[in-house]
């Protein structure tokens, strides 16, 4: 039985290039992307299949050698307006298991396996795909919904945001972030043949940068260090108050650092300059904080794929591509309009 090996990716490539608009391209596709090294969640996205299905097509050629679906038993079924309206909803719930499905999500092979035993309706999993996308659906990666966040006290924060904002006052949103020597994987365009490779120490040696944005004129302000405690926070403090006239509006998380209730150091430092204000967060509240966008923008655009001999490099590096990010991209990245507009589906 044939094994996908670097040495088979030659002649799978003509073959996929040969075939390029016929129905079987797509796995040949696979086929080559398989032999030339790529991982299934890579391939995946490439194709915009979910893992599954992948991973389908590769073991029946690795298996069998055929890369064609066997022949189904009954007429290829159509799908009704009513049972459209019922695989939306079921794909917009995305909970199989309370309706006797095995299986932790809805993909294309679930779902055409769920019609045919469920529906007695037999089609392709390329028709389920059509008709997911006819509905507005996309593939796509998830986030988390933090269930011990309380949704009525976040909606009550952002309604005294608003209140806030709507005055005039200058705001900033802190936080912080860990970097590690170790980069991060991420999409390149390659010609390399096979998956290329990022060169790294294996080092989980880290630095803290701890930032605030102001979204309102993108001014971006941020200290780097190794340590990460109440006097680093105090020390962007007065980077923002040498920098900012006037009253001072600070929204910052619940982070131990943030607060020290037992050494009072925040409090302390606060009631020292009467201009300046805190506002906490309601805790698992990540996703009300925008500098959280910075944060991911600036790991996607400036560390990933990098390597670093030493933590000094790292913030060096770091501290200096934050500081030339434009206030123009750091509004459009940390726009918090959406938060500021009622939403009774916070997470």
């Amino acid at each position: 039985m044939p094994t996908l090996s670097k040495a088979d990716a030659p002649k799978l490539r003509k073959i996929y290039r040969d075939c390029k608009g016929n129905k079987l391209a797509e796995r040949w596709q696979v086929l080559y992307l398989r032999a030339s090294g790529y991982l299934l969640k890579d391939i995946a996205f490439i194709v915009a299949r979910d893992e599954d299905t992948v991973s389908a097509w590769i073991y029946k050629y690795e298996q069998t050698g055929e890369i064609e679906d066997e022949p189904r038993e009954g007429s290829e079924g159509k799908i009704s307006s009513s049972l459209e309206k019922k695989i939306v909803k079921l794909v917009d719930e995305n909970k199989p298991f309370k309706h006797g499905w095995n299986a932790a999500r809805w993909d294309c092979k679930e779902l055409r396996d769920w019609l045919e035993e469920k529906q007695h309706v037999i089609v392709t999993e390329e028709a389920v795909r059509q008709l997911l996308l006819r509905n507005g659906f996309t593939w796509k990666k998830t986030g988390y919904d933090y269930l011990n966040g309380d949704k009525d006290e976040q909606r009550v924060f952002l309604r005294k945001m608003k209140r806030i904002m709507a005055t005039g006052v200058t705001t900033f949103f802190l936080d912080e972030a860990n970097t590690k020597l170790h980069p991060k994987n991420g999409y390149i365009w390659s010609r390399e043949k096979g998956k290329p490779l990022i060169p790294t120490y294996s080092s989980h040696a880290k630095v803290t940068t701890i930032g605030a944005v102001n979204v309102s004129n993108g001014k971006e302000l941020h200290i780097t260090r190794k340590e990460f405690n109440a006097q680093k926070v105090i020390e962007l403090l007065l980077l923002i108050l040498s920098c900012t006239r006037g009253e001072i509006v600070v929204f910052l998380d619940r982070h131990k650092a943030h607060t020290t209730e037992r050494s009072h150091e925040i409090q302390d430092f606060v009631a020292k300059h009467p201009r300046l204000r805190l506002e906490y967060f309601p805790r698992c509240s990540p996703k009300l904080n925008p500098i959280e966008m910075l944060w991911w923008y600036a790991r996607g655009k400036k560390l990933n794929n990098r390597l670093y001999k030493n933590t000094r490099a790292l913030a060096i590096s770091f501290s200096k591509n934050l500081s030339t990010i434009p206030a123009e991209v750091i509004k459009s990245v940390c726009c918090i309009n959406h938060l500021l507009k009622p939403n009774p589906k916070l997470g």
